[in-house]
C-alpha cells in the first residue's frame, strides 16, 4: 500500500506565518486610529445630546435651562469641558445653580486623552429653545482630527469634522 502524507512542509508554513505577520503589522495601527476617531465621535455625540436635553427641556417647561462646566456635578464652576457638565432647570437665567434650582443630568468627566475645548462654560437656552449667542465646543484628540460642536443661536446644536488635526 502507498501512504500518502497531507499537510505543510516547513517552507510553506513559514511563508505563511510570514504574511500573517506583515497583515497584523500593518493593520493593527489602522485599528488603533480608527477606535481613537470613533471614541472623539461619540464623545462628541454625548455633549450634543445633552445640549439636546437642555433645549428640550427648556421648551418642555416653557422655562430657561443651562448647561455648564461642572466638575463636582454640583454646583457651575470654571472648570473646562473636560472636567463633566451638569443640565440644570435655571429660571432666572444667572448661569448658576442657585438654592431650589432643579439638577436635571450631570455628565462625568470626558475619556482621557480626549479635551474638549471652548471660550463658553456657560449656555442657557430660553423658553423657545433659543440662545443668546452661538458657540463652538471642540472635542479633541491630540494628533487626530476632532470634532466641532456648533450650537446656533436658535439652539440646534451640529457635530462636524474639524478641518485640521488637534494640538
Amino acid at each position: 500500500m502507498k501512504s500518502t502524507q497531507r499537510g505543510f512542509n516547513l517552507l510553506e508554513l513559514m511563508i505563511g506565518v510570514s504574511v500573517t505577520g506583515v497583515l497584523l503589522a500593518i493593520g493593527v495601527p489602522s485599528l488603533r486610529d480608527m477606535s481613537l476617531r470613533q471614541r472623539v465621535t461619540t464623545t462628541a455625540q454625548d455633549l450634543q445630546l445633552d445640549l439636546t436635553l437642555a433645549r428640550q427641556e427648556a421648551i418642555t417647561r416653557g422655562s430657561p435651562v443651562s448647561l455648564c462646566t461642572s466638575s463636582d456635578g454640583a454646583t457651575c464652576d470654571n472648570a473646562s469641558w473636560n472636567d463633566g457638565r451638569i443640565v440644570f432647570a435655571d429660571p432666572n437665567s444667572n448661569g448658576t445653580i442657585d438654592a431650589g434650582e432643579e439638577s436635571i443630568t450631570f455628565s462625568r468627566a470626558l475619556p482621557d486623552g480626549l479635551t474638549g475645548l471652548s471660550a463658553t462654560r456657560v449656555i442657557t437656552f430660553d423658553a423657545t429653545g433659543a440662545v443668546a449667542a452661538g458657540a463652538i465646543i471642540n472635542v479633541c484628540k491630540s494628533g487626530f482630527k476632532g470634532r466641532n460642536i456648533r450650537l446656533k443661536r436658535t439652539g440646534h446644536p451640529m457635530v462636524e469634522p474639524m478641518t485640521v488635526n488637534c494640538p
